[in-house]
């Protein structure tokens, strides 16, 4: 290697090692809020991590209508979506370019629908999503919104060759380079909206969220740096010199059909200004939160949400009146949110099912067979503490491969209508089954079961075939996935629930001497 190569590597590496130490941003605070998220007036979505499923994200829903501090899953995703964009009960979801093929990026709606009976909300459609026609590929994206009128725009930036003023060497000028676009969908096409010849080149710009009767807001620099706001009216642009550098805008909040804004100045706290008249009245002022976080409103509120570990929701409340900030409060999912806990229809026909297999394949033996038998059934608690030490290897297995807190080992669900989220509770009664099952083909015990003193036997107190034994598997996976239906072991004098009734056998007490096969 010649001396001025090796001199070349070395001041590249030195150059990236600055980069990575101190970071270059142009036009940007140095530090910037992360969390995809979006508002409307009594609506709030976010994107955040699924920390148990890897590589998993969610689309978080919260609306004024809920009873208490929750978030509702609305979708979730395998890549993280680009940007979110809200209006009245509407979402649009913006997707990470595809590699390759030249479609460019995916643009996915939906529609928020509250259950005045439950009080709940479920989205439309319901099984999928409205798939709008997706942004042109090959352009540098500045931002997503909905107009007063619901149609979507979004906004394209110059190419940098325009921007610059300059053409790469080699490029082809059979391709000239493409300004700045800023475009409307209607009826599944885009139509480009006019831009101000300044921002046609200009490289700083965002499109942020607009009051209504404005179908366009864009955030460019001035020529001294200030921060300039673009407004699209009917058919003309106006102009506002907001009084703040471009370089300190962290954040744009749509706020009671006026704008929010968020700054910082170097590395200083946040500042809160809300839009009055032609001026920004400050009103608050906060610390920089650690991990995800970025800025929302909901009715006359304005919400600071930040993701911590294990994806915990924490949010802020700042009263514009007063300009308090309220101490961080954790948002949970809503306790009846049937999406995501128990899809009740399959239960109901587990359920249901289960029935009909008792009453027409129940054994022509009587109910206290068992007791005639000699048998004496295992105690209920001795039971449930059998249950519970069986599923430990489970919870063991799942807390270590989906990096779940133990804390919130209770949240996982069985039944989902997102599949990803029913996978912890898949694995946790499968390997449950797994080894009880196996156990009890060996040695007719499970090691709850050898614990608490207790052993399967047949109804007359004999030692069960081990087609009996995957017999009564089957259907104790059925009771596993339906909880409902161990109250059955309530009804029967030899505690027998489902799975024991169909297969003719019992769980027996395996401690007192009395406890033989002999009739009584």
């Amino acid at each position: 290697m010649s001396p001025t190569t090796h001199a070349a590597r070395t001041l590249r590496i030195l150059c990236l090692t600055l980069f990575c130490l101190f970071g270059v941003r142009v036009g940007q605070a140095a530090d910037k809020p992360d969390l995809v998220v979006a508002s409307a007036k009594d609506h709030v979505w976010f994107i955040a991590e699924d920390s148990s499923v890897p590589v998993s994200w969610r689309l978080m829903h919260h609306s004024s209508g809920m009873d208490g501090p929750h978030a509702r899953v609305a979708r979730t995703f395998k890549n993280r979506p680009m940007a979110l964009a809200a209006m009245g009960d509407q979402v649009l979801v913006l997707m990470s370019p595809r590699v390759g093929g030249g479609v460019g990026s995916d643009l996915l709606g939906l529609r928020v629908v509250r259950n005045p009976a439950m009080g709940s909300y479920y989205d439309l459609p319901v099984d999928g999503w409205r798939v709008l026609a997706s942004l042109p590929p090959d352009a540098r994206f500045g931002g997503l919104e909905l107009d007063a009128n619901g149609h979507p725009v979004g906004l394209l930036l110059p190419d940098r060759r325009v921007s610059k003023g300059v053409v790469r060497d080699g490029a082809d000028q059979r391709d000239p380079p493409a300004p700045a676009r800023l475009l409307e969908q209607r009826n599944f096409e885009w139509f480009p909206i006019e831009l101000p010849k300044d921002l046609l080149t200009a490289e700083v710009q965002r499109l942020v969220p607009s009051p209504a009767g404005v179908r366009a807001s864009i955030l460019a620099p001035d020529e001294s740096g200030g921060a300039r706001l673009h407004r699209r009216l009917e058919e003309s642009w106006s102009v506002w010199d907001m009084g703040v550098p471009n370089s300190d805008l962290v954040s744009v909040i749509p706020f009671q059909e006026r704008l929010a804004i968020v700054t910082q100045e170097n590395e200083g706290p946040l500042s809160v200004r809300i839009e009055r008249g032609d001026t920004l009245l400050p009103v608050a002022q906060m610390p920089v939160p650690s991990g995800e976080w970025g800025f929302a409103s909901i009715g006359d509120a304005i919400l600071l949400i930040e993701i911590g570990d294990k994806a915990v929701i924490r949010v802020r409340t700042i009263d514009p009146l007063s300009g308090s900030v309220s101490e961080p409060v954790e948002w949970i999912r809503p306790p009846l949110d049937v999406s995501d806990w128990l899809h009740l229809p399959i239960i109901g026909m587990i359920v249901v099912t289960a029935l009909l297999v008792i009453v027409l394949f129940r054994p022509s033996e009587m109910p206290d067979m068992p007791l005639r038998a000699g048998v004496r059934p295992l105690p209920l608690p001795r039971r449930l503490l059998a249950l519970f030490i069986d599923f430990i290897p489970g919870l063991v297995i799942v807390l270590l491969a989906f990096d779940l807190d133990l804390s919130r080992i209770s949240t996982i669900p069985l039944w989902s209508s997102e599949l990803a989220f029913a996978v912890p509770g898949l694995v946790l009664v499968g390997v449950t089954l797994l080894h009880e099952t196996v156990s009890e083909l060996i040695w007719r015990k499970t090691i709850g079961k050898k614990l608490v003193g207790g052993v399967v036997l047949t109804s007359s107190g004999g030692v069960p075939a081990p087609s009996t034994i995957l017999l009564r598997a089957v259907f104790k996976g059925v009771v596993f996935y339906a909880p409902i239906l161990a109250i059955f072991v309530l009804f029967s004098p030899a505690l027998q629930g489902v799975p024991e009734t169909v297969s003719r056998t019992v769980v027996a007490d395996a401690r007192p001497k009395e406890n033989s096969p002999e009739a009584e």
